[in-house]
């Protein structure tokens, strides 16, 4: 009887870690939306308007953990999108503050260097939520891309690369550091 309590126990104590586990993983989400999704704790949200860019309304994103005091900002995208009469609507894509230089950097790079890909290349840069920052080059032309959410995917001729980098610096000059 005790080799079967024994058996039994051991076979809970692995699925609860496994369980465990899998619920503290989660290769799609941010910094940011960790905490905003933060269960038991008082969360401040702030969002401030930069503007609209390109047809993507761009924000500043501030949440304070008031338990801890942790403050976090990070870059919001909101766009409507359109894939058939029963799929539309608008999403949401999230850029850690940490991240968006790093979509800057793309933006820089595809500026000074799309005529110099071969045949079909691409250029990404892809953040923890999953948004991506990124470019192509093809036989049918220069194309810069922001995939905001699995929902949608934006594609801009390579002419709008400098309001792009001007929206991701505008919104990082927002956020304070403390």
């Amino acid at each position: 009887m005790k080799k079967i309590l024994g058996i039994i126990l051991a076979v809970i104590l692995v699925f609860g870690g496994i369980s465990a586990f899998a619920e503290t993983v989660n290769d799609n989400e941010s910094e940011f939306e960790r905490v905003l999704l933060k269960k038991g704790s008082l969360i401040i949200k702030e969002f401030i308007d930069y503007g609209t860019v390109e047809g993507m309304d761009f924000q500043s994103a501030c949440i304070i953990d008031v338990e801890t005091g942790e403050k976090l900002y990070a870059l919001r995208i909101e766009a409507s999108y359109w894939n058939s009469k029963y799929d539309y609507g608008t999403t949401v894509g999230v850029l850690d503050a940490d991240e968006i230089d790093g979509a800057i950097a793309t933006l820089e790079y595809v500026k000074n260097h799309i005529h110099e890909l071969k045949d079909y290349s691409e250029v990404i840069y892809t953040a923890a939520s999953g948004m991506q920052v990124g470019a192509y080059r093809s036989d049918e032309g220069n194309k810069v891309f922001i995939k905001i959410s699995s929902d949608s995917t934006k594609f801009y001729n390579v002419n709008v690369i400098n309001n792009l980098i001007k929206a991701f610096k505008g919104v990082q000059a927002t956020f304070v550091n403390e």
